[in-house]
C-alpha cells in the first residue's frame, strides 16, 4: 500500500521533469495546448538515503522488459489531494481512478505516456479531480515513490507539481 506522501515527498528517491507545458495566462488558452508527454530520458533521477539507486521512470512502474503494452493508471488519493500513477488497477480506500494512458515506446528507443488533458488544471475535463491534484501549466512535475511503493507486483508513484509538493513538505 501507498506511504504517506508527505513522508514520500521529503524522504524517498526522486524523478523530476520539466514543466509539462507553458505557463497560461488565459484559461480559455488551455484547450489549445496540447496534452503533454514525459519521456523517460527527460526525466532525471536523484538518489537519496532512502533510495541510493532508485530506477528510472517507467522502469520504476513496471517490472521486467517494457513492451509498450502497458499501460499507466492514473488516481487520485482523495484523502491527500495527490496523483498517484501504478502499474495496473488498484483498489485501495480513498483512491479514485481518473484514466488510463498507453506506455508507447518512442522513436529514440524510450517509453513515453501522455498525461491527460483531465489531470491539467485548467483544463475544461478536469472537473471531476481536486484542484491542488491537477498537474499546473508552466510547474515542473515531482514524481515521488519509495522503495516499498515500487517493490512487488503492484507498484506506485507519486506525480505532484512543484506547488503540491510544497504544500505537502511545508
Amino acid at each position: 500500500m501507498d506511504e504517506d506522501p508527505e513522508t514520500v515527498a521529503e524522504e524517498s528517491g526522486e524523478w523530476e521533469h520539466p514543466s509539462p507545458t507553458p505557463e497560461v495566462s488565459d484559461p480559455e488558452d488551455i484547450e489549445k495546448l496540447d496534452r503533454p508527454a514525459v519521456t523517460s530520458t527527460d526525466i532525471d533521477t536523484e538518489p537519496t538515503d532512502a533510495m541510493p539507486t532508485p530506477p528510472r521512470l517507467p522502469d520504476a512502474l513496471f517490472a521486467g522488459e517494457l513492451t509498450g503494452e502497458e499501460d499507466v493508471h492514473w488516481y487520485v488519493r482523495e484523502d491527500v489531494r495527490v496523483l498517484v500513477m501504478a502499474n495496473e488497477d488498484l483498489d485501495y480506500e480513498h483512491y479514485r481512478e481518473v484514466t488510463t494512458t498507453p506506455l508507447v515506446e518512442s522513436d529514440d528507443g524510450g517509453f513515453e505516456w501522455e498525461i491527460p488533458a483531465r489531470l491539467v488544471r485548467g483544463h475544461p475535463d478536469a472537473i471531476d479531480v481536486p484542484e491542488e491534484a491537477l498537474i499546473q501549466p508552466g510547474r515542473s512535475i515531482h514524481f515521488r515513490a519509495s522503495e516499498a511503493m515500487l517493490d512487488g507486483p503492484i507498484r506506485t508513484c507519486y506525480a505532484m507539481t512543484t506547488d503540491r509538493l510544497e504544500q505537502l513538505t511545508g
